[in-house]
């Protein structure tokens, strides 16, 4: 059998450098790798942030009123409609259950189409940093009407899959794709002497680092007050002692709204912005700590990142990251009715900045655990998966 012919819907492929493009990315590079033959349906910007692999076919959009930074897809064009027919895909891979996703769907059913949702955004999570959460009941009849719809829903952890579950996904259409990440390039072996000197970091000084989209549903303020009350205790307990303190470093890395509110509240934290590469390995396995507390993560990229990187992750409880990070095993995981609790998250970050005993033996386990997520073993099982619904359809 020739190679099958994907057709990718998505609301975000290369205008914005994140989790979900990021992902897409990769994907689509290796299928462009294996011979298999893509168009990418997806909104576009005069000066998109990624260059982005494959042949992307330019659909209708308009601005997202409280992120205006993305896009709304509004659907097919003629002209984009008029590719899709002429490429005459095997199977259609929805990413986004926008008005972009509906039409592929309605196009994919029309014309006998096996669908394959693949899940990548909790959208209902985000909701409230934005002041609507009274859309929430909609947001989630409507993504469950869409996902009803699909032949196969692909999500990316256990954890997500049995809240999708819970939401009101049907469960014999709900499967796996998992992400991998390259442990060659996010290694403990990036860790160098020299990184701190070059960024004027004391070499004693414990570094908690940040990395991420810098938006509010990513839980940006509460990193800088889990900072804060951890650099008001080091300073307290170190100023008690008889020996000259360590100091808190707090890297971020990334860019977007929050930026400017992050800066404020954090003054003193190196801001890198947008890392990739080798540069963005560097950071991580110079890092004491990687602190996480975002609760709308599907899967956590950047926390596998960081577990390559032979660093302790402290994050938040959530579908994603939790599942990757199993507490006082290879990480701490800092339960959800326990965010808000500044003295006791504070307990949990000094005890670790405090004990490198206990960090590098987290750390040690981490790395382990990253080392089961092998990028290419996982993009040719969902491979596999997407040509077997083309053949059993």
């Amino acid at each position: 059998m020739p190679p099958i012919k994907v057709a990718l819907a998505t609301g975000n492929y290369h205008h914005i450098r994140d989790g979900v493009s990021i992902t897409l990315n990769r994907w689509v590079q290796f299928l462009l790798d294996n011979g298999v033959h893509v168009r990418i349906f997806a909104p576009t910007v005069a000066r998109p942030q990624m260059a982005a692999p494959g042949t992307m076919i330019a659909v209708p959009s308009v601005p997202i009123p409280f992120r205006p930074e993305y896009r709304f897809s509004t659907g097919l064009s003629k002209t984009a409609r008029h590719e899709l027919e002429a490429f005459d895909p095997d199977i259609i891979q929805i990413a986004t259950p926008d008005r972009l996703g509906f039409a592929m769907l309605k196009w994919a059913k029309s014309h006998k189409k096996p669908v394959a949702a693949t899940y990548h955004t909790n959208f209902v999570s985000y909701l409230s940093y934005y002041g609507v959460d009274w859309l929430t009941n909609w947001v989630r009849k409507t993504s469950n009407r869409f996902y009803n719809q699909c032949d196969r829903v692909f999500v990316p952890t256990q954890s997500m899959q049995d809240e999708l579950l819970r939401q009101g996904v049907e469960s014999h259409r709900l499967a796996r794709w998992s992400r991998g990440v390259d442990t060659s390039l996010f290694s403990p072996e990036k860790r160098n002497p020299s990184w701190r000197k070059t960024h004027q970091i004391p070499e004693k000084a414990i570094v908690c680092t940040y990395v991420s989209r810098l938006v509010a549903e990513k839980n940006t303020a509460l990193f800088c007050e889990w900072m804060n009350h951890l650099d008001q205790r080091l300073t307290k307990q170190h100023s008690e002692a008889e020996f000259v303190p360590s100091k808190l470093a707090i890297c971020v890395v990334g860019e977007g709204p929050t930026q400017e509110a992050m800066q404020k509240a954090c003054p003193n934290a190196h801001f890198f912005g947008t890392l990739i590469g080798s540069d963005l390995a560097e950071v991580y396995a110079n890092s004491d700590l990687f602190v996480f507390p975002s609760i709308s993560e599907t899967f956590g990229n950047v926390t596998l990142e960081a577990m390559a990187s032979g660093v302790a992750a402290v994050v938040a409880e959530s579908p994603g990251s939790s599942s990757l990070v199993e507490d006082n095993v290879n990480g701490c995981v800092i339960p959800a009715e326990k965010l808000q609790d500044d003295e006791w998250v504070t307990d949990v970050l000094l005890n670790l900045a405090t004990n490198a005993t206990k960090r590098q033996a987290l750390a040690k386990e981490a790395r382990k655990e990253a080392e089961t997520y092998d990028s290419i073993a996982i993009q040719e099982a969902f491979l596999k998966d997407l040509t077997d619904m083309v053949d059993h359809d």
